[in-house]
């Protein structure tokens, strides 16, 4: 049985003889064929080989194969076509949801025209009327008019066929929504922060917490440990469009940053943030903190001027290195801190109060020392079981005082007891930060002060002063203010 073969096998096989010159015997005996067929089948391809180069040679063949799809204007008119039901669908989705008020871009007569009608009941005229919403006051005192005025006339009502006035109303430009974000009608979103008690609004917040000695050690442990929880509960409840900052200062002019920069309110940020500051104040703090290199203030690249101490100094590194819409303040008893016990500080540089004589002081403590103590022995006796009396004897006279309201003569200040002078502080701070009213970020003092102690007045003073000018409070926790 003679074997088949395809016409693209008999064009190799012819094609194979003539290029590597191999005889027709070896060529059949090869691929088992005939000599018949193989001169059949090169005798084809020498006759009609040369109709493949002709031109035109092909073109149906290629037609039929891939019908055509059409020319460039029904194109066009597809793309026309799709562009227009797009734009049409935008449209109508737009004013459902009312991003669009087609009134305002409206002619006033088309917009009269297009009113809905009023009630069929209106004058008792069963006559439809065109109505627009800012001319109901108008119609109203139009249909009053015409009631009192049939009614005189005796005719009937149902007799009136004449249709009612259209009134044209212009429709005053402040009635389109403002734009935002380019949707029309949307407000301007306003982001708000809800922190001890009071909720403020801004996008950008920073807390500055103090964690110095007198915040964290003795009988205040608790009580800030309780300003932390509060804290806590703040960047908790941050939401994701919120940035914020968390600030650490102690002894006056130390600081620690949780970022360099502003950071975004995200879960991480927010995990990592209350991590570090559940172990604040606490006495694995320093351990855990040998293990992690924090921005401080070698970082802050505008520093505080020289004399700036305390919740200032905080203050002036939150508004001027972060640019925040809010701050809050943290602290507590800053003005228990005596210059001299911090080399760090040049004291020559605060301008410190000048001190009095030892002699006034010895006077002082000669003249309230019966007072003094008998406060303080009632006090003791006083005090319930599982309460933790103040570790110093100064505290001690200050919360007997208080809770018997009494009050001694003014204490003579010497060198021993020299304090900073904070109305001085302040008006450094201020001359730094070089900032008008509307430039400041709301500003919010929260003080912890054990039951008993007050701020100085001219600390108390400045940091309400402060508060008051940017929008802000000072606030006193657990004790009352001076």
């Amino acid at each position: 049985m003679a074997k088949h073969f395809s016409g693209e096998e008999k064009l190799r096989i012819v094609l194979e003889s003539i290029i590597r010159g191999i005889s027709k015997d070896e060529q059949c005996k090869k691929y088992e064929c005939s000599e018949t067929d193989f001169d059949a089948w090169r005798e084809h391809l020498v006759t009609n080989g040369g109709k493949v180069f002709e031109p035109g040679y092909g073109i149906v063949a290629k037609k039929s194969i891939h019908p055509s799809s059409g020319g460039w204007f029904s194109k066009f008119v597809l793309s026309f076509s799709i562009l227009v039901n797009i734009a049409f669908v935008s449209a109508v989705l737009a004013w459902q949801m009312k991003w669009i008020d087609l009134g305002s871009y409206l002619p006033k007569s088309q917009v009269a025209s297009t009113a809905e009608p009023s009630s069929p009941s209106m004058s008792g005229t069963g006559v439809k009327g065109v109505e627009t919403l800012e001319s109901l006051s108008l119609m109203t005192k139009s249909s009053t008019a015409k009631q009192s005025t049939l009614s005189s006339s005796g005719a009937s009502s149902r007799t009136d066929s004449s249709p009612m006035p259209v009134v044209s109303v212009p429709i005053p430009s402040s009635t389109k929504a403002p734009m935002y974000s380019g949707l029309a009608g949307r407000p301007r979103p306003t982001f708000e922060i809800d922190a001890f008690g009071v909720r403020t609004l801004g996008r950008q917040i920073v807390f500055a917490l103090d964690a110095s000695d007198y915040m964290t050690r003795g009988s205040r442990v608790g009580q800030f440990r309780e300003l932390k929880e509060k804290l806590r509960l703040a960047i908790s409840r941050l939401s994701e469009k919120n940035h914020f900052n968390l600030l650490v200062f102690r002894n006056l002019r130390e600081i620690e940053m949780f970022g360099k920069t502003i950071l975004l309110a995200n879960s991480t940020n927010k995990s990592l943030a209350l991590k570090w500051l559940k172990e604040i104040g606490e006495p694995y703090e320093k351990k855990q903190a040998a293990s992690i290199r924090r921005p401080n203030d070698r970082d802050i690249m505008d520093k505080p001027p020289p004399g700036t101490v305390g919740p200032w100094y905080a203050l002036y590194c939150a508004i001027k290195n972060y640019h925040p819409d809010a701050v809050f303040v943290l602290t507590g008893e800053c003005s228990s801190m005596r210059p001299q016990d911090f080399s760090s500080v040049d004291s020559t540089k605060s301008d410190l109060r000048k001190t009095g004589d030892p002699d006034d002081l010895f006077k002082w403590e000669l003249r309230t020392k019966t007072l003094r103590r008998t406060a303080v022995k009632w006090l003791l006796v006083s005090m319930k079981a599982d309460e933790m009396p103040p570790t110093t004897q100064d505290e001690l006279e200050l919360l007997a005082l208080a809770r018997l309201q009494m009050t001694l003569p003014p204490k003579p200040q010497v060198s021993s007891s020299a304090s900073w002078p904070w109305r001085d502080v302040y008006q450094k701070f201020r001359d730094a930060l070089n900032h008008g009213e509307s430039d400041l970020p709301i500003v919010h003092f929260v003080v912890a002060l054990p039951e008993g102690v007050t701020w100085p007045a001219d600390l108390s003073d400045t940091a309400g002063e402060f508060a008051r000018m940017a929008k802000g409070q000072l606030m006193f926790t657990n004790a009352t203010p001076p």
